[in-house]
């Protein structure tokens, strides 16, 4: 069986898709894929992937992590819709192989279609980075993994992302104006009451 920390979860499903989407979304701009990436870094990292969490953390707290460290709110809307769609209908492990297995492409170096004798271009991803050894991890547990976790799996993620109370990403309050700050301040006191 699979150590508590070498299981898939709805998160690390999740955080794979972001980690995918940080490193080869071109609309993504050059600031965004920074908070992103600062965001990221921290969630794809050891136990904060939660995988070794007794209850997942709702879906709206990554989004509300994102919002936080900045990313664009338009940016973080489309992210969970994309997900949703990952895992509409009737999921299969076969939904869960495609996330896994677009995170791991990341770190095989890029084969040249039609290129004989040249060698590949560079992976995307260092296989011993931060964001490359979380590659690794989620493609070997889903590796191990039995076909029955992961068809549970596959219907824990649907209702996890589906579950409205928690999933709609907060209003954006910029921090860094006095009218943001303000706001901020009156609904960090307006959810105290």
């Amino acid at each position: 069986p699979l150590a508590m920390e070498d299981q898939l979860t709805s998160r690390t499903l999740a955080l794979a898709r972001l980690v995918y989407l940080c490193v080869s979304d071109a609309s993504l701009g050059r600031l965004a894929r920074h908070r992103l990436t600062a965001a990221l870094l921290p969630l794809a990292s050891g136990s904060a992937a939660g995988a070794d969490m007794a209850v997942e953390p709702p879906f709206g707290a990554l989004l509300q992590t994102l919002v936080s460290a900045g990313v664009p709110q338009s940016w973080v809307g489309e992210y969970a819709r994309q997900l949703r769609e990952l895992v509409a209908g009737d999921p299969s492990p076969d939904d869960i192989w495609s996330i896994v297995y677009d995170l791991y492409s990341l770190t095989l170096p890029e084969a040249e279609p039609g290129a004989p004798a040249a060698p590949p271009a560079p992976p995307r991803v260092a296989r011993s980075s931060a964001f490359g050894l979380f590659a690794r991890r989620a493609r070997v547990s889903f590796d191990l993994a039995p076909f029955e976790a992961l068809c549970s799996l596959t219907s824990r993620m649907k209702q996890w992302l589906a579950n409205e109370a928690t999933t709609q990403p907060p209003p954006a309050v910029p921090q860094h104006t006095e009218h943001g700050a303000a706001a901020a301040g009156r609904a960090a006191a307006a959810a105290a009451a």
